[in-house]
């Protein structure tokens, strides 16, 4: 009996130690890349995306389509100021159409916005899909790596939307997510497009990310952000590059926090 005891001990102990050992700390590189705004209108900045086609940053703001988009080169250096022209949520580059995309407000749909020959962004847009597209009248779309789904984050959970006809598809993961849901932020989240921390969610009050197998649901990782860092409850939350990006209303600036190199 003693026996079968210490072995039921034991086996429990090796069960455990997968779920363990699969949530680990990360640490930030050191490194830091700084996108200062321009224009002046809009105090939301919703998103920060990169496009590896031409090596360029783009940084947009939610609420009104006279709102701005500027691009960026690698460095940080403000080389446009265009518009949104639409009242935007979520923005994302799709690496098949090579374009810049958008989700807008509740039912606005999807938009593509424009860029011109040298990738600066917010020179028109085109509507994709009209419609309700998304879970939520604020929900902010990141675009998975092989640009087949849009994903939402909403009270708790991913949800998918197939790019290609507007739809939900049957995607729904429950995110094991270590800490009250009213410590995250509730429009923004992040794809990072690594495997089994393919998504992430700011701890706004705890000054945390927490990232998530987008296969389980499963909490795999945290990394702790700089004591100095300006969190928030909404949208000002992004990634773009290997840098988490958090957005500061009163210098008009995102600042970039490099996790992969």
């Amino acid at each position: 009996m003693k026996t079968m005891k210490l072995a039921s001990v034991s086996l429990a102990l090796l069960l455990a130690i997968p779920f363990v050992s699969a949530q680990k700390n990360l640490d930030l590189t050191g490194k830091t890349l700084n996108l200062p705004i321009i224009s002046s209108s809009g105090n939301n900045g919703n998103a920060v995306v990169y496009n590896k086609d031409k090596d360029l940053y783009y940084a947009a703001y939610a609420g009104n389509a006279a709102y701005p988009v500027e691009t960026f080169n690698s460095q940080g250096a403000n080389l446009y100021q265009g518009k949104t022209g639409a009242d935007i949520r979520g923005l994302w580059y799709n690496p098949k159409t090579q374009n810049l995309e958008a989700n807008g407000y509740n039912d606005f749909g999807f938009i593509t916005i424009k860029t011109d020959s040298r990738g600066y962004a917010g020179t028109g847009t085109e509507t994709i899909y009209k419609g309700m597209n998304q879970p939520s009248a604020q929900a902010c779309g990141n675009i998975d790596r092989k640009g087949e789904q849009i994903l939402y984050y909403t009270n708790g959970s991913v949800v998918g939307y197939d790019r290609e006809t507007g739809k939900q598809t049957d995607l729904k993961v429950y995110l094991e997510t270590p800490t009250s849901l009213d410590n995250i932020n509730t429009t923004a989240f992040i794809y990072t497009g690594k495997k089994k921390m393919e998504i992430g969610l700011l701890n706004y009050a705890h000054k945390e990310v927490y990232f998530f197998n987008l296969k389980n649901g499963e909490h795999t990782a945290t990394v702790k952000l700089p004591g100095d860092a300006v969190t928030h409850n909404i949208f000002r939350f992004a990634f773009a590059n290997g840098y988490i990006f958090l957005y500061d209303k009163e210098s008009r600036s995102w600042t970039g926090y490099q996790l992969f190199d």
